[in-house]
């Protein structure tokens, strides 16, 4: 069985490769807030592997969002909700293919 600092090792090791590969990308720490608290502390959680990820930022709340199946929530996510639900479909179809997706190297935070 691999242990925990070998396997940080390996993520280690990719997330450089990927940083060298990609010198343009932003890294972002992309955190599962699933069982890990914030008390006005620092989150902590495991790291998981390295990957590339199609993410956008929302406008009103600066928070990351993966790509939805639904060209409605994907500019729920990015416009904000208030503003989506006064579209048409036409409008909304529209509208998403505007919103501007950002490839970066995510690195996964979480809680085993």
């Amino acid at each position: 069985m691999i242990k925990e600092f070998e396997q940080n090792k390996a993520y280690a090791e990719k997330l450089a490769t990927l940083m060298a590969n990609h010198p343009d990308m932003r890294v972002i720490a992309w955190i599962d807030t699933d069982g890990i608290s914030d008390d006005y502390a620092y989150l902590a959680g495991n790291i998981y592997e390295p990957h590339i990820e199609t993410l956008i930022i929302g406008k009103d709340d600066n928070m990351y969002y993966e790509k939805e199946d639904s060209p409605y929530d994907d500019c729920c996510h990015y416009y904000g909700w208030k503003e989506v639900d006064n579209w048409s479909d036409e409008e909304i179809e529209e509208k998403a293919k505007a919103i501007p997706w950002e490839d970066v190297i995510a690195v996964r935070v979480g809680v085993n």
